[in-house]
C-alpha cells in the first residue's frame, strides 16, 4: 500500500499545480480472460502440465476520476477504483501413475485497487460531441485472492502461508469512444476499452504447482467505459 500511497500523492499534486479541473465518475464493464499460461509440465505436482480452457467471465471496475487540462483538447486523467477479477480455468490431468484422469476446474477471484494515470485526447466532430481518444498506465494493488486450489489438488502443499499471487500488478489500457458536452460545466463520454497486464499476476518465487504455469500469463479485458465527468469552479 506505500507504493500506491507514494503515487497518490505525486498524482495529486501534479493535478494542483496544473490547470482547470474536471471530477466524476467511471464505470467499466466487460470480459476478462488470462493468456498465454504456460503448457509445460514444470514440477511434478500440483497440476503443472495440465492441459486448459479458460473460460471468458465479466468484470466490473467502478472507479473516481479527476481530468485536468495540459494543453489544446489533451488532458490528463487520474483517479482510484475498485477493479475485480474472476477466472475460471478447465484443467484436464492424467496422473502418471495408473493414467486416472482429473478434471477440476480452478476458481480464481482477483480485487485490486487500482490508480490509472493516462492521456485523453479529444477530436471535435460534430457540435456538442467530440472522438474520445484514451492511453493509461495503472498500478493495481492486491487486497484480496480467494482461490479453489487447495480444494481441487491432490497433494498436500508443504506449507500453510500460501502466497501464490503478486501484490503489485501493472497494466496498460487504451479506449475509444464518443464523448458528449451536456452543459459548460458536464460531459458525458461512452468508450470502448482493451486492458493487458505488463507484470505477472503471480509471485513466482512463492507459487506451487499450476501457479508456476501460471507466471507468464496476461490478463486480458474488453469491456464499455461510460463516464461523468465535472467541471471545477465556475
Amino acid at each position: 500500500m506505500k507504493r500506491i500511497t507514494f503515487i497518490s500523492f505525486f498524482i495529486s499534486l501534479a493535478l494542483y499545480l496544473s490547470g482547470q479541473v474536471q471530477v466524476g465518475v467511471q464505470l467499466e464493464s466487460g470480459m476478462t480472460t488470462l493468456r498465454d499460461i504456460s503448457e509445460e509440465e514444470i514440477v511434478p505436482f500440483g497440476l503443472s502440465g495440465a492441459t486448459f480452457e479458460v473460460s471468458l467471465n465479466t468484470y466490473v471496475y467502478p472507479s473516481l476520476m479527476v481530468r485536468s487540462s495540459i494543453g489544446p483538447k489533451l488532458y490528463f486523467r487520474s483517479g482510484i477504483g475498485y477493479s475485480k477479477n474472476s477466472f475460471d480455468i478447465d484443467l484436464l490431468y492424467v496422473q502418471p501413475q495408473g493414467g486416472i484422469r482429473h478434471n477440476p476446474t480452478l476458481s480464481i477471484d482477483l480485487a485490486y485497487i487500482s490508480i490509472p494515470v493516462g492521456i485523453d485526447w479529444t477530436i471535435s466532430t460534430f457540435r456538442s460531441w467530440s472522438l474520445l481518444l484514451s492511453l493509461e498506465l495503472t498500478a493495481n494493488q492486491l487486497v484480496s485472492s480467494p482461490d479453489n486450489f487447495e480444494e481441487i489438488i491432490r497433494e498436500r502443499i508443504g506449507w500453510v502461508d500460501r502466497k501464490s499471487y503478486a501484490n503489485f500488478l501493472l497494466t496498460s489500457s487504451a479506449s475509444l469512444g464518443l464523448q458528449k458536452v451536456l452543459s459548460e460545466r458536464s460531459l458525458l463520454a461512452l468508450s470502448v476499452s482493451y486492458t493487458t497486464s505488463i507484470s505477472s499476476l503471480t509471485n513466482k518465487d512463492n507459487s506451487w504447482g499450476f501457479f508456476l504455469n501460471m507466471d507468464s500469463s496476461r490478463m486480458e479485458r474488453t469491456g464499455f467505459r461510460l463516464t461523468y465527468l465535472r467541471t471545477l469552479g465556475v
